[in-house]
């Protein structure tokens, strides 16, 4: 199970339990949740336990960039010489990461592939799947908004969205997935690192649960590997082996997370929601804005609500 999904809440096990169905389902699947949650690694563990695990997972970065899973060309679900990646994929599995990123030219290109070889019922490719390709995204943008907004075609919304799965940001885990994540993160990445020790002690968890974590499972596992580097001979990480800006007693200053203003009113409408029980009106009164606004900024934010 990929490390984004430790965790000893109910929440998260459902979520795994979610993520282990989608393994035997080869209907297509998509993945939500913020930059940094894991979504590529989730697809490609399904991907790695499904019928499909010896054919390709070929994966492509659509907003450009490197590909998640190497040897793709980044440049959409068709490449620069009309080729269809599908074909690439033949048998395996063709993974969009950041499908939203797709021009308004490369979705029609992947709905016209999609409409030619969609399995008829009971074929090979099974309910919402592509007929020996299954077709898998992620994206961390509201795909409902981006259809109703215009910029994303809504048959490949719907072609994507037979088994959406959402990966909840780690400022919105309990404290005990977050340690139970970090125990995870850890113990995979001291394996990699000589003398590395595999844990962490108390006062060093406390301060790692208590983080917000804006870069989310990404900037998690990048701290703990500099903390085991750090901590290399040691019997356990402690808050000495941590960043500066997360050991215990620095300065409001030392303490500065880099946060843009987006993050910041996300993050406070998110944690005013689940404190009036993801009532609508009692939290837009006590934010100090109408319904209607909280509900856009719901929407744009991609909130669970």
């Amino acid at each position: 199970m990929p490390a984004g999904l430790a965790g000893a809440s109910p929440a998260m096990r459902d979520l795994a339990q979610q993520v282990e169905a989608l393994v035997n389902a080869d209907t297509s699947v998509l993945v939500t949740g913020e930059v940094g949650t894991g979504k590529a690694s989730v697809a490609a563990y399904i991907h790695a336990r499904s019928r499909r695990a010896t054919r390709p997972f070929a994966a492509v970065r659509c907003a450009g960039g490197t590909p998640p899973g190497g040897g793709a060309p980044p440049v959409g679900p068709i490449d620069a010489a009309g080729r269809d990646l599908t074909t690439w994929a033949a048998g395996g599995a063709l993974f969009l990461d950041e499908v939203a990123a797709l021009d308004a030219p490369a979705q029609d290109a992947l709905s016209a592939v999609l409409r030619s070889l969609r399995a008829p019922a009971g074929g090979a490719g099974g309910a919402g799947g592509v007929d020996g390709v299954r077709l898998m995204a992620s994206t961390a943008r509201d795909l409902v908004t981006e259809v109703t907004d215009g910029r994303f075609r809504e048959d490949l919304y719907y072609h994507l969205s037979a088994m959406p799965v959402y990966l909840p940001p780690l400022r919105a885990r309990t404290a005990d997935d977050l340690a139970a994540l970090v125990a995870r993160v850890m113990h995979e990445l001291a394996a990699e690192i000589p003398d590395a020790p595999a844990s962490a002690d108390d006062d060093a968890i406390a301060w790692l649960v208590q983080y917000p974590w804006p870069g989310n499972v990404r900037e998690l596992r990048s701290v703990l590997e500099r903390a085991l580097l750090a901590a290399r001979g040691a019997p356990a990480v402690t808050s000495v082996h941590l960043p500066p800006d997360l050991r215990p007693g620095a300065s409001t200053s030392e303490r500065h997370l880099p946060r843009t203003l987006e993050q910041v009113q996300r993050t406070h409408i998110e944690r005013t929601l689940r404190v009036h029980q993801h009532n609508r009106t009692r939290a837009a009164r006590e934010l100090g804005i109408s319904r209607a606004t909280l509900i856009k900024k719901i929407k744009e934010y991609g909130l669970r609500s």
